[in-house]
C-alpha cells in the first residue's frame, strides 16, 4: 500500500490509501464579503509554471484582456506577474486552478 493525496485513474489503484493531506494549504474555505456582481469580470490566476500545460496556458493567455493571469517562479521569462494574496483575487469573478 502507499500513502496518496489523490488516486490516479489512469493505473491500477487498488493498494492506493487516500489520505487528506496538508489540509491547511488545501481545504481552506475563505468567508467573501464581497457582492458578485461587485467584482471584475475577469478571471485571475498566479502560480509556478514549470510544467507544459500551464506554460501553454500562460502563452494563449497572458495577452488577453478578459485575463490577469502570471507565472510567479521566473522574473527573466515571459508572463510573470507578482503574487497576489487571496483577498486579491477574490476581486475577481473568476479564479482558476490549474492543476
Amino acid at each position: 500500500p502507499s500513502v496518496v493525496k489523490s488516486r490516479p485513474l489512469n493505473c491500477d489503484n487498488t493498494n492506493s490509501v487516500l489520505l487528506k493531506l496538508d489540509s491547511a494549504r488545501h481545504f481552506k474555505f475563505i468567508k467573501d464579503p464581497k457582492v458578485f456582481l461587485s467584482k471584475k469580470n475577469r478571471l485571475v490566476w498566479r502560480g509556478a509554471a514549470w510544467q507544459k500545460n500551464r506554460k501553454d496556458f500562460l502563452e494563449q493567455h497572458f495577452f488577453n484582456p478578459l485575463c490577469d493571469v502570471a507565472q510567479v517562479n521566473s522574473p527573466e521569462d515571459l508572463a510573470y506577474g507578482e503574487r497576489m494574496s487571496i483577498e486579491e483575487q477574490l476581486n475577481y469573478k473568476f479564479i482558476l486552478c490549474i492543476n
